[in-house]
This record gives C-alpha cells, sequence and structure tokens, in this order.
C-alpha cells in the first residue's frame, strides 16, 4: 500500500479496536502527531493493519470531524504461488547498463 515507517513513527498511537477490511481481521489504532507545529490544525489519524501480516491496509487524516484523505485496500491476497514465469533475468553488460 504505502511505507508507513516514517508516518507511524511521526504519531502517538492508541489502540482502537478491531475489525475487518478487504476479508482480513485487523487492528485498528488512532494517532496525533508526536510534534504539531502550532499553527497546524490538529488532525487525528486513524489506521488499520492486517492482524497477521501487518500490512497497513487504512489510512485516513480526519480533521474538525471530516475526513480529508483517505487510502485503503479494497481487496488484497497473501500466500499466492509465483512462478518461474514472473521472472526474467537480462544479461548484464560490461559497464552495468543491461546492454551487451
Amino acid at each position: 500500500m504505502l511505507c508507513p515507517a516514517r508516518l507511524i513513527a511521526s504519531l502517538r498511537l492508541e489502540p482502537a479496536g478491531v475489525g475487518v477490511r478487504a476479508g482480513r481481521e485487523v487492528v485498528q489504532a488512532r494517532g496525533l502527531l508526536r510534534h504539531k507545529p502550532p499553527s497546524a490544525p490538529a488532525v487525528m489519524f486513524e489506521l488499520e493493519f492486517d492482524a497477521e501480516h501487518g500490512t497497513m491496509l487504512r489510512y485516513a487524516a480526519i480533521e474538525d470531524g471530516v475526513c480529508r484523505l483517505l487510502t485503503q485496500v479494497l481487496e488484497i491476497t497473501y500466500d499466492v504461488p509465483i512462478g518461474p514465469e514472473q521472472f526474467s533475468q537480462a544479461p548484464v553488460g560490461a559497464d552495468g547498463s543491461g546492454e551487451l
């Protein structure tokens, strides 16, 4: 979905329950910015993580009770077999460019 490391590190998180997203059990959390600039509006974040894999499946930014940003998974599949035909190896030239 997205790389959540920077976002999660910038928030003070608290548990908000459990639920289901895209057929997967999720752990829900709410967060506030650790260091909010004085002129910035108060924004609350709602996050959902896959309970088994830890993948972020939903991210919402709520300002004054209004959702200003929403990113969420609609469908996700884990543990799908990947066949060797999915991969190919291009020959690498002497200069590393991939051209011979």
